[in-house]
């Protein structure tokens, strides 16, 4: 059982993860922007109304995601267990966003 857990929050096991979240939260941004360019939702996030359906949401999307992959990182290198709850935690959580996003285009 301690393997298994090891394999879920070593340091190996958490980069692939950070680089997912990457990627969920810049598919989060084009599947936004499609979304709003096609008139079938809005943003809802109001930091982000004005720059919703432009190219400057993947930029920030993008830079942000990046930067708190980092932010992450560094949590994990400090506070193991806090790192890896908190990264697990934003996955799952633009794993939601996403399949919500993408259960829009279905609608």
């Amino acid at each position: 059982m301690r393997n298994r857990f090891k394999v879920l929050t070593g340091s190996r096991a958490v980069k692939y993860l950070l680089g997912f979240l990457i990627l969920l939260v810049v598919a989060d941004g084009f599947i936004t922007n499609y979304l709003i360019s096609h008139n079938i939702a809005h943003e809802s996030n109001p930091f982000l109304w004005d720059i919703a359906g432009s190219h400057w949401l993947i930029i920030i999307k993008i830079v942000g995601a990046v930067v708190c992959a980092f932010v992450l990182w560094d949590i994990y290198r400090h506070w193991q267990k806090l790192g890896v709850i908190s990264i697990y935690l934003f996955v799952v959580v633009y794993l939601v966003i996403v399949g919500w996003n993408i259960s829009l285009l279905f609608l």
